[in-house]
């Protein structure tokens, strides 16, 4: 690997450890503290990103990954909007 940080959770270790924290919360049998760890875990943009590719792949149940995948898609229509906003200010 070149020189630099490999990853957004070698740049940001607390920030890892806070995206390891929300996926915890994502199991929680209670819809409010899904949504809330949903919600920071769209905040933490790149390392929220790629610990929710993490959690899809390794789902012990079934809400989980539905919402691993409704994060990532909400973060796809969150790139193309910014995306399209950019084009039409050029």
């Amino acid at each position: 690997m070149s020189e630099g940080v490999g990853s957004p959770f070698e740049a940001e270790p607390a920030l890892a450890i806070r995206a390891g924290e929300l996926l915890k919360q994502l199991e929680s049998p209670t819809p409010a503290e899904r949504d809330a760890a949903s919600k920071a875990l769209l905040d933490l943009g790149p390392v929220g990103m790629r610990a929710v590719r993490q959690a899809l792949d390794a789902a012990k149940d079934a809400e989980t990954p539905r919402l691993c995948e409704s994060i990532l898609q909400q973060i796809d229509a969150s790139d193309y909007l910014g995306q399209a906003a950019k084009g039409k200010a050029q």
